[in-house]
């Protein structure tokens, strides 16, 4: 009898040890799945023109991920990023195209746009 109680306290203990792990292991993926030596972070930022105002409805990606957005009214974006050292590349028509790195501990950008002459020129 005594062998009986034995094998039913391993038997619960297996259980509850394997249900421990199980946890354990969804908390971790619960976390993200990032590739190691990756950082998930979020970037602010505001991209304007020369003159200091907000560019509505500028693309600001990400130059090797699959993030993307545009700017609101004011010009104002928000982009999560998981990549390292990553590059954001900012385009708005009428504008040169801009690359702008991030810096590891940068939480706002703000981006300046030049007019694209040439196709000022072209228009005229």
């Amino acid at each position: 009898m005594n062998r009986l109680y034995q094998s039913k306290y391993c038997v619960l203990f297996l259980f509850v040890l394997m249900l421990g792990s199980i946890c354990l292991i969804s908390q971790a993926n619960a976390a993200g799945n990032q590739q190691p030596g990756t950082k998930k972070s979020e970037i602010n930022g505001t991209v304007k023109d020369a003159g200091g105002q907000g560019l509505a409805g500028a693309t600001v990606k990400s130059r090797n991920g699959s993030q993307a957005t545009s700017t609101d009214a004011n010009g104002n974006f928000k982009l999560n990023l998981s990549e390292t050292n990553p590059v954001l590349v900012v385009s708005f028509v009428g504008y040169l195209a801009r690359e702008v790195p991030v810096e590891a501990n940068d939480t706002f950008i703000e981006i300046i746009l030049t007019a694209d002459q040439t196709e000022l020129a072209r228009l005229r």
